[in-house]
């Protein structure tokens, strides 16, 4: 997300909500998923905790 605001867990809830529509349209069957979201403004600390749990990677302005 590209807001002013930090991205948070309803972000990385909706993502992985439509995981099932993307692997559904792929040509073959997907042995994994990788989840990373990408902010203008950084991550909610909600999100931080989750994502270092779930392992999905992380990525604002300031990793660039």
């Amino acid at each position: 997300k590209w807001s002013r605001n930090p991205v948070g867990t309803d972000i990385l809830d909706a993502l992985r909500a439509k995981t099932a529509a993307v692997l559904a349209d792929l040509p073959g069957p997907a042995t994994e998923v990788h989840y990373g979201l990408f902010a203008r403004c950084g991550f909610t600390p909600a999100l931080i905790q989750r994502a270092a749990i779930e392992d999905v990677l992380l990525f604002d302005l300031g990793a660039f």
